[in-house]
């Protein structure tokens, strides 16, 4: 079974991601954390959206480790309107 706490950890650094881009579609903010190509979200397990959406928001120096997926690099730059 999965970790049901997931739900609350992840939902609350989506807040944060949205309220740094309150201008950003839900669509666009998805798509700016998974970074350029193509995607299915369908796929992206629930550990690697937190990684995703938590290097989209926390100061590198506040994360306690480094590393991880790299993919949110552009996830501050809009890509699309």
């Amino acid at each position: 079974m999965r970790d049901p706490h997931r739900i609350e950890r992840i939902t609350h650094l989506l807040r944060q991601a949205w309220d740094l881009h309150p201008d950003w579609r839900l669509g666009q903010l998805l798509s700016n954390l998974l970074g350029p190509g193509p995607h299915d979200l369908f796929y992206v397990e629930d550990h690697d959206w937190e990684t995703l959406i938590e290097q989209a928001t926390v100061p590198p120096q506040d994360r306690e480790s480094g590393g991880g997926h790299t993919g949110a690099s552009t996830a501050g730059k809009p890509r699309r309107s």
